[in-house]
């Protein structure tokens, strides 16, 4: 009996240390690991910096992209719980990536906490000026007439333009043709010159060549128009239930995080993104600030690798 009264006693002074540690949280400087590299490291490093003002502690970014950005998601998942060390991944590391790789050495849902989704990026479904259709709808109505004729350029195998192509095809009825190429730019020059006709990656790869008149916009990924093209369709307008496959990007911590400090985290992260000029610059290379809790997080994850198991067992996708 009294061991059972000291084991209750225990608990309840575990709980009220825990959560005094936590209204103290954060004293010392946070490390913040970034799985990926180029403009959305500097995404991460920009709102960062504004939660750290934020939490009134520096928050000390380190680079970690190798292995596809695993390094910084195994490193995050293997630290302590306390909230001293936060990641920042898209959703090709932490949703498609364990689709894509045998022995993945991270389950997404298992070791890592949510913290706060703070933005996506704006994928769109580009065409080049040497084939006639100008419209999602005309494209549909090119490839039923010229079966496997219509080619689109994605990132890679398993990526969300060649996903996105797989969901189009599908919906549609129609047969296109998956070129993958290393990145959004490499397969610029044949996209200009005709040899692949249709690209399925983010605005802003586009952006520059959409400017000077080489290549134009189809068709926009996202839910709503592209402010910035507000006459160019979205595909779910053109084919009703398509869902873009993830394309967002976050922040995360280990499995086990006590709840305040994730809160506290969340909504830091969160107001930071929001800061304005954080929003327009991001804005400027198609980047969108939308932003979900940690909760809200975890629920839209769960939702999105439902998404990629379907499409990639449709598209034929196996781990290599």
């Amino acid at each position: 009996m009294k061991s059972c009264a000291g084991a209750i006693l225990f608990s309840v002074a575990s709980i009220a240390f825990g959560g005094a540690w936590a209204q103290q949280y954060p004293f010392k400087p946070i490390r913040h690991l970034i799985a990926i590299s180029g403009g959305g490291e500097t995404t991460a490093r920009m709102i960062a910096d504004q939660a750290a003002l934020i939490l009134g502690v520096p928050i000390v970014a380190e680079s970690q992209s190798g292995a596809g950005g695993a390094v910084a998601v195994v490193n995050t998942l293997r630290s302590a719980p306390d909230g001293y060390t936060i990641l920042y991944a898209t959703a090709q590391n932490i949703v498609l990536r364990p689709f894509l790789v045998k022995n993945n050495p991270y389950d997404p849902l298992r070791d890592l906490t949510p913290l706060a989704q703070v933005g996506e990026t704006t994928y769109a479904l580009a065409g080049s000026l040497q084939f006639p259709a100008s419209t999602l709808g005309e494209v549909i109505e090119f490839a039923k007439r010229n079966p496997g004729r219509v080619s689109y350029a994605s990132t890679g195998v398993g990526t969300t333009g060649h996903l996105a192509g797989v969901l189009i095809g599908q919906l549609a009825g129609v047969q296109l043709l998956h070129v993958p190429y290393k990145g959004g730019t490499q397969s610029m020059p044949d996209l200009i010159g005709g040899r692949v006709l249709l690209s399925f990656t983010t605005m802003s790869s586009f952006t520059p060549m959409v400017e000077s008149g080489k290549i134009r916009i189809i068709a926009v990924g996202q839910e709503k128009r592209y402010e910035r093209l507000p006459k160019v369709q979205t595909i779910a307008e053109v084919l009703p239930g398509f869902e873009i496959p993830p394309g967002w990007f976050g922040f995360f911590g280990p499995a086990g995080m006590p709840p305040a400090v994730v809160k506290r985290l969340s909504d830091a992260l969160i107001r930071g993104a929001r800061v304005p000029e954080v929003v327009r610059k991001l804005e400027d290379v198609g980047v969108a600030i939308v932003t979900k809790d940690s909760d809200q997080y975890a629920q839209f994850i769960r939702q999105n690798i439902a998404l990629a198991a379907r499409v990639m067992k449709t598209a034929g996708i196996e781990p290599e």
